[in-house]
Order: C-alpha cells, then sequence, then structure tokens
C-alpha cells in the first residue's frame, strides 16, 4: 500500500478563540503591517549621536557609499559605518519596526560571497551574537550582529527583533550593531 502525504490544510475551527480574534483584528486591518502598494516610505536619516568608541576602541567614521546612500533613504533610522582597530563596524539606529532592517548575510550573499552556518556565540563581555564566516575568493570575514534596546534586551536575529518592536513601538530606538573582521591568511 501507498503512503500518500496530505498536505496541511489550516484548521480554523481547532484555534483557541483568542488567537482566532487576534488573526482577525490583523486580516480585518486592525493592524496595518504594510504600507499600501505602490506607496514609497520618505525617510530622512536620524540624527544621532554615535559612540566615540566600541570595546574600549575609538570608532572612525567611514564615508557612506553610493548604495548605502541609496538604501539610507528609505531606512527608518540611520546607517553609519565605522573603523575600529582592524574590524568595521556597521551601527544601524533604527526607531520604528521595519522590514528594510535585514540580516548583514543577506547583502553579503548578495553580493557573492559564501555564508557559512549560523551560530549563537557569547563573547568575552557575555553579550550574545550570532556568528557566521562570510567567504569569496578572495576574502574571508567572521561577522558578528546583534539588535539591542535601551532597556538591555538583545535580539541575535532580526525576525524576533521585528515582532517585538512591532507589538512593542514604545521600546525605540534600536541599534543593530554589525561587526566584520577579515581573518588572518593562511
Amino acid at each position: 500500500m501507498e503512503n500518500i502525504i496530505q498536505p496541511i490544510t489550516p484548521c480554523f475551527h481547532a484555534m483557541k478563540p483568542s488567537l482566532l480574534l487576534c488573526l482577525s483584528g490583523i486580516i480585518l486591518g486592525g493592524i496595518q503591517l504594510t504600507h499600501p502598494p505602490g506607496s514609497t516610505i520618505q525617510s530622512q536619516p536620524t540624527p544621532v549621536n554615535w559612540p566615540a568608541e566600541f570595546d574600549g576602541e575609538p570608532l572612525i567614521r567611514l564615508d557612506q557609499t553610493a548604495f548605502e546612500k541609496s538604501f539610507q533613504r528609505d531606512f527608518p533610522g540611520s546607517i553609519a559605518t565605522f573603523r575600529c582597530g582592524g574590524k568595521q563596524v556597521i551601527l544601524r539606529h533604527i526607531t520604528t519596526a521595519s522590514r528594510k532592517l535585514h540580516p548583514s548575510s543577506d547583502c553579503l550573499r548578495a553580493s557573492g560571497y559564501h555564508i557559512g552556518a549560523m551560530r549563537i556565540q557569547t563573547d568575552d563581555k557575555n553579550r550574545q551574537w550570532a556568528g557566521y564566516t562570510a567567504i569569496n575568493p578572495d576574502n574571508t570575514y567572521i561577522v558578528l550582529e546583534r539588535i539591542i534596546d535601551t532597556r538591555g534586551n538583545t535580539w541575535t536575529d532580526v525576525s524576533s527583533w521585528y515582532w517585538h518592536a512591532l507589538i512593542h513601538p514604545d521600546r525605540a530606538p534600536w541599534l543593530a550593531q554589525t561587526v566584520i573582521q577579515a581573518t588572518p591568511p593562511i
């Protein structure tokens, strides 16, 4: 006898009433999760007092590339890139929940890098980061990233942050930190 896997279909009658009520509010437009099709978000960079140092080392601000400037136009906050010792530090100050904040691995993958497995890492200051390697024929980088809020909460993945930020907009602003360091040649 052949085993046939049946497609999974939503079973709304088995959902808890509170979940159904929540989903109804979203479906009926009680919460607008996206802006209307065809509209654009015109965002001016938010003035930010960027930190002077990172992990005890001075941050040296770098000029934005043309790509960074174009991305900044629709970003709900501000973006700055710094040199810090032998590392590059990208800071993104976010003022509202947005799908414009995405993992750095997406950008690196689109630029032709092979992205290694994502792992949660704890540094010597007991901070958690999402970490991975980004490799192309010429370079290998170790990349760490996380998102923090003013209350000390930390997220190591953008999706978890997004849903929290959407539900708790009063917790803004947030700071996404990305640290990129070249590995020594072998």
